[in-house]
């Protein structure tokens, strides 16, 4: 849904800022315009109840889904084919600072 997306790109922004992101070895698509889960070291899947919940109205009717995700994700550097972040990977990336609380806001991670 869109204000998951919104959340884990906030998320995102934040641990980018506050570990120095600029300074990253390996930040490849980070903070632009696409899907996070194409940002490189970003591991995303999918997850059942929130596929569910996402493709159903108010109603209970199945709605149509954003599908440009697809046109990406499973080609670029994120790793996985999901929507909700479940992942990230930063090994040798040289960050520096905090992890910020914010991260706690990803429930699956």
């Amino acid at each position: 849904s869109a204000s998951t997306q919104i959340l884990q790109r906030y998320v995102l922004a934040v641990l980018y800022f506050a570990t120095e992101g600029p300074m990253w070895h390996h930040r490849t698509y980070w903070l632009a315009g696409q899907h996070e889960c194409g940002w490189q070291f970003v591991v995303c899947s999918e997850i059942k109840e929130h596929i569910s919940d996402a493709m159903q109205d108010n109603n209970g009717n199945a709605e149509d889904t954003d599908d440009e995700y697809a046109t990406f994700a499973d080609t670029d550097l994120g790793i996985g084919t999901g929507r909700i972040i479940t992942g990230l990977k930063f090994y040798n990336n040289s960050l520096r600072g905090s992890l910020p609380s914010e991260l706690a806001a990803l429930k699956y991670l």
